[in-house]
């Protein structure tokens, strides 16, 4: 189990960009390190296309849990999890750490995810 993004804290919520920057102002931001992340002025941090990146990765739980796979001519072809589906999206695989490296940018990063080779 690891950390997919360390050092971030992603709020849910259906306040408007407005209210959420009031709460924001409230917290003594001398003695903490918080910042909010925005595109723009009214514009959250993720983009529609983060945010349905999220959704179709993380479960219930908001936990992105292992997926499964066999290797199928020398690529990964998911059979369980959260990456079914999405074998195009995968571009590498690290064996020894049972990782792949996903053709998806979230928060200007490449995604890499857990994957199990099942034989």
């Amino acid at each position: 189990m690891r950390t997919l993004f360390g050092g971030y804290v992603f709020v849910v919520s259906k306040l408007s960009q407005v209210e959420v920057d009031r709460i924001f102002r409230k917290f003594p931001l001398q003695s903490v390190f918080i910042h909010e992340l925005k595109y723009e002025e009214e514009v959250s941090a993720l983009t529609d296309e983060e945010i349905r990146i999220l959704n179709m990765l993380l479960d219930d739980e908001k936990v992105l849990r292992m997926s499964y796979g066999k290797l199928v001519n020398k690529k990964i072809h998911v059979i369980q999890g959260p990456l079914k589906n999405m074998d195009d999206y995968i571009v590498k695989y690290d064996k020894h750490n049972r990782l792949a490296t996903l053709n998806l940018h979230f928060l200007n990063q490449i995604c890499k995810v857990g994957v199990t080779i099942i034989v």
